[in-house]
């Protein structure tokens, strides 16, 4: 049997990063969608939230550059 679906989505890799207060990446997944490991980038945003302006990152999504 073959995976159509995950087969061409591998053509398109996508990886997820969490960065430090300083810009440097604290976090770095897998790439592709095998793997893809929720908790631990849960986890890996939540103990940069500490560091991070909420109320920043909360205007920028509200303002226009939000998308681009």
């Amino acid at each position: 049997m073959r995976n159509e679906v995950y087969d061409k989505y591998a053509a398109l890799p996508e990886r997820l990063y969490v960065l430090d207060k300083d810009g440097r990446v604290y976090y770095r997944g897998v790439m592709g969608p095998a793997g893809f490991d929720v908790d631990a980038w849960l986890k890996a945003i939540q103990v940069q939230n500490d560091h991070v302006d909420t109320a920043a990152v909360d205007s920028w999504i509200t303002s226009d550059r939000h998308g681009q």
